[in-house]
């Protein structure tokens, strides 16, 4: 049976009321409000009434004569009624459409019951209660005491008459003839009862507060929204020459003119390093020989050559050696004195016949091998003695000083000073500047090798001195640049510039004059990070109260927003909320 009319009582609360609506079977409903109701101690009750009913797809109407009750249903768009010949037939109109001021409620009961017409009913909850609170079986003397009772009974009482209090007595006194016991049992099952039914009202009435917390937070706190918006994004590269001039404050957009500093390091280097190159070398053995002339007052011209050993004299040790001239001489000639000769003598050097450290001999005698091959008397006349011993002949493999060498010993030298020589610049930037990518110049003032490539040596030294020349800049005036360049382009104004990073393609640093300050040339390219502006209140006015599928078809037609993500809470919600304080708008 579907219910069109529901009436509300006087202490009847919202939850209860809504509870009722949303459980009705019809679709058209009428509440009849009585006067100083509970409802009507506040507006909102009547604005959440008529949420649910149209959540819950119910039109309702209200049948009230309390005046703040009908004003509130005015402002909240509710209907009111007081014919109902539009909802039921005439004959159903006249019995449904009776007034509030027929019914009344009963005190102590929390019924709604026609007023009756038969005079005034008695309450017997009072005697009933006193009668069960025995416990055990009924004499006959309790008997007469009990009928007594129920004949001083009170009259005049609402809702008793004699009759029926005449046939209370009779019912009564039937019980007792029977038993007692059995009534006893009857009345003491019916206090437990009531007892139970007590208990849950409190218990009830106990939950009415955390229910109304709980309705509260889930329909007013609880609804949120989030949208996060993911914006156009681009990034632009802006080439300019530009100035850094060391004694400004302030950037100059028309003379590309920056304000910096110039940081200046320097570092020398004195490192050695192993011989990697290796040779197999063969030398000859040499040393000085002193060459006698005990053959002829006239001095003796001997023959020699650097590498032609055909004009290279020969010298034989005293244990079979070969040495040789290497360039021409001539031995004095020998006195004669009282008639006898005294020998004449020169010292010159003369190397091995053969590389080889066999040829590395101790003093020794020496002859002319030419002449005393040939059995000449020259043979005994001249001849030569050494007084050190032979040395410096060989044939071994040794470490030399390559080029390569050389050349890798200085690329890794560079590579270490330029690495220490930028951190030390980047560690000493003052606070409130920032140095661009490039932006310092490593000049090589001298870097040398003590060995000359070739030489036979384990290890080289390498000595030299490096100075770095670098350029910082204020941030806030790099960033007012890179603005100021970007403003001169088209459409610049629907962007916002999230981060700016530079580079130096090319820095000079020069005078005009000398003495004069130094002048610093940059090329330099701004790369510029760029996010599409959104206006956020413009979207808000469009997409609140909207449905998620209402948002996403806004936000897919607004320029600027690649995608969206819209996130609702409770997940039951299926509504952005009215209000901006409960939606989050993020724009990524």
């Amino acid at each position: 049976m579907k219910e069109k009319v529901i009436y509300i009582k006087k202490q009847e609360d919202l939850a209860s009321v809504v509870e009722k609506i949303i459980l009705s079977l019809s679709d058209e409903l009428i509440l009849v409000i009585p006067k100083n109701s509970n409802l009507a101690e506040r507006r909102l009750n009547f604005k959440i009434l008529k949420r649910e009913a149209d959540f819950s797809k119910k039109k309702i109407y209200l049948d009230t004569e309390d005046e703040k009750v009908k004003r509130f249903a005015q402002e909240e768009n509710i209907p009111l009624v007081d014919d109902y010949s539009q909802f039921f037939g005439s004959e159903e109109a006249g019995t449904e459409g009776k007034k509030m001021a027929d019914i009344f409620v009963r005190k102590g009961r929390g019924k709604t019951r026609k007023r009756s017409r038969s005079g005034p009913k008695e309450d017997f909850s009072s005697i009933e209660e006193k009668t069960l609170e025995k416990k055990e079986s009924f004499k006959d003397k309790e008997k007469e005491e009990l009928l007594n009772k129920i004949e001083e009974l009170p009259k005049g009482k609402e809702g008793i008459d004699f009759w029926q209090r005449l046939m209370e007595k009779n019912r009564r006194e039937k019980e007792i003839e029977n038993g007692g016991g059995a009534l006893e049992e009857k009345k003491l099952s019916q206090i437990f009862s009531k007892e139970k039914r007590s208990k849950k009202k409190i218990a009830f009435f106990l939950s009415l507060p955390v229910f109304f917390v709980l309705f509260y937070f889930i329909f007013f706190i609880l609804p949120k929204a989030e949208i996060a918006l993911n914006s156009q994004q681009d990034k632009k590269e802006i080439n300019v020459s530009a100035t850094i001039d060391l004694e400004a404050k302030k950037i100059d957009l028309e003379n590309n003119l920056l304000p910096g500093k110039l940081l200046v390091f320097q570092r020398e280097v004195d490192k050695k390093f192993p011989a990697s190159g290796s040779k197999q070398i063969e030398e000859r053995a040499h040393g000085i020989i002193r060459i006698f002339n005990a053959y002829s007052s006239s001095p003796q011209v001997l023959i020699g050559h650097p590498t032609d050993k055909k004009y290279q004299t020969r010298f034989l040790s005293s244990d079979g050696k070969i040495f040789r001239l290497h360039k021409r001489i001539v031995i004095p000639g020998a006195k004669i004195v009282g008639g006898k000769i005294v020998p004449s003598h020169i010292d010159v050097e003369v190397f091995a016949d053969e590389p080889g450290e066999e040829y590395n001999i101790g003093p020794s005698k020496f002859v002319i091998a030419a002449w005393c091959e040939k059995n000449s008397p020259k043979c005994k006349g001249f001849y030569a003695q050494s007084f050190q011993p032979m040395k410096g002949g060989a044939k071994k493999k040794v470490k030399v000083v390559s080029q390569e060498d050389i050349d890798k010993a200085k690329d890794l030298v560079r590579k270490n000073i330029e690495f220490i020589l930028e951190r030390e610049f980047k560690e000493k930037i003052p606070e409130g500047y920032l140095s661009l990518e490039n932006g310092w110049q490593i000049e090589e003032e001298s870097l040398d090798s003590e060995v000359k490539a070739g030489e036979i040596k384990n290890e080289f030294n390498l000595k030299g001195k490096f100075v770095l020349k670098g350029i910082v800049i204020p941030k806030d005036e790099f960033l007012n640049f890179a603005k100021g360049i970007f403003s001169q382009k088209e459409e610049s104004e629907k962007w916002k510039i999230v981060e700016v990073e530079g580079k130096v393609n090319n820095l000079s640093f020069e005078k005009e004059k000398e003495g004069e300050k130094e002048i610093v040339k940059a090329d330099l390219t701004i790369e510029i990070s760029l996010k599409r502006k959104i206006d956020e209140n413009e979207i808000e006015k469009e997409i609140l109260g909207k449905s998620v599928a209402e948002a996403r078809e806004i936000l897919s037609k607004k320029e600027g927003i690649n995608s969206a993500e819209i996130s609702l809470r409770p997940f039951w919600l299926r509504k952005i909320p009215k209000k901006r304080e409960k939606v989050e708008i993020i724009i990524r």
